[in-house]
């Protein structure tokens, strides 16, 4: 067992109170504040445009590549978090895209 299975088999044995702790003292930075989680933007292509959403910042956007995607939403998802009075913060605010795959019916099978 590599050192990393060790690790990961004694974090899935701790009971979840004490996991709940860990996660917290984990997400600490070295000044103390807390690491506020990603955001998830759901990434998808359709009919040959990229389409980024984010139901907890109310973004939605689109374009023509998944660079030019991700950079519109980070570069709108800032200003979004704090209009719904979120993490302000550029510096702080984190984005997670994970790509949901095309619809059967999407005809478009280039990326």
């Amino acid at each position: 067992m590599t050192r990393i299975e060790e690790i990961q088999s004694a974090i899935e044995s701790l009971p979840k109170e004490e996991f709940s702790r860990l996660a917290a003292w984990l997400h600490r930075r070295e000044d103390g504040s807390r690491v506020a989680p990603p955001f998830e933007v759901q990434v998808t292509r359709d009919s040959g445009m990229w389409i980024a959403e984010c139901h907890a910042l109310g973004l939605v956007t689109e374009a023509e590549s998944y660079e030019a995607l991700v950079q519109r939403a980070r570069q709108i998802a800032p200003e979004l978090a704090e209009l719904n009075g979120l993490e302000a913060d550029p510096r702080r605010l984190r984005l997670r895209f994970v790509e949901e795959p095309a619809d059967q019916g999407d005809s478009d099978t280039g990326n």
